[in-house]
């Protein structure tokens, strides 16, 4: 199974996809910056209800490329 991800962000589900089972992973986005670590969304609670909460991830791209050498590839720019 091969996954390509338009606007993926930095990345993290890369990783996920990879755990569960996908071959190769595409990720295409403009804002990817490999050499930072993403973000990721949890639901924290409030009293009124939830919010989303962001934290960072622990890997930059570039260590979940290295980490999936041939498996994951995470690209920025914008293509046409």
């Amino acid at each position: 199974l091969r996954v390509l991800d338009v606007g993926m962000g930095q990345g993290p589900v890369s990783v996920v996809a990879i755990s569960v089972g996908v071959k190769h992973y595409t990720g295409l986005d403009p804002a990817v910056n490999v050499s930072i670590n993403a973000q990721t969304r949890r639901i924290g609670q409030f009293k009124n209800g939830s919010f989303p909460v962001k934290e960072p991830f622990p890997f930059t791209g570039q260590d979940m490329m290295n980490a999936y050498p041939g498996q994951i590839k995470l690209l920025p720019g914008t293509f046409e």
